[in-house]
């Protein structure tokens, strides 16, 4: 009687139980694809998976394609944080669940705003203003070459993106209200 031993789909001459038991493999420098999923934070695996999807957006060449591939990229990023939510490893927490769903329902927020631009309901000074308040203005940056001057220098996207500050928006005003006082 043979026993039936499941392999991994990158190194065949080790038993996935083994992987699992030990997620770092000992002898022959091999690794595993489990092992780089368990191991990789969330951000690189976006990125990593970002690079394949986006050469399949459109190219930004003039206003509206540049807003068409945000809205490719915002709905990549929802989609990536809600499976992260559903699937992930590191959402085993309510803490990280919950950032987990508001991160994709600012992103999925974003991809219709886009969307409602492109079909022209939102006309282009609505639009960033309400990209603005979702606390997508990075996005916004950079696009910022395809906007007009006035666009660029009412909402200061001449400042380079800072991702530090993207969770921060809303605690600016009120650091600012307490220094005046």
């Amino acid at each position: 009687m043979t026993s039936f031993k499941v392999r991994c789909w990158v190194c065949p001459d080790v038993p996935l139980l083994r992987i699992f038991k030990v997620m770092v493999l000992p002898f022959s420098g091999k690794s595993c694809g489990l092992e780089i999923l368990f191991k990789v934070p969330l951000l690189k695996r976006i990125t990593m998976w970002m690079q394949y999807s986006a050469s399949q957006w459109p190219v930004a060449e003039n206003l509206n394609l540049a807003v068409e591939r945000m809205s490719c990229e915002l709905n990549a990023l929802s989609f990536e944080y809600h499976h992260e939510t559903v699937y992930g490893n590191s959402a085993f927490d309510e803490e990280s669940v919950m950032y987990y769903m508001k991160e994709s329902e600012k992103y999925d927020l974003g991809a219709k705003l886009c969307q409602k631009y492109i079909y022209n309901v939102l006309d282009l000074d609505e639009f960033c203003t309400l990209m603005v308040l979702a606390n997508l203005k990075c996005f916004l940056a950079n696009i910022s070459h395809f906007l007009p001057e006035d666009v660029v220098n009412k909402f200061q996207l001449n400042d380079p993106p800072s991702y530090e500050d993207a969770g921060n928006a809303g605690e600016e005003s009120e650091v600012a209200n307490t220094e005046n006082s």
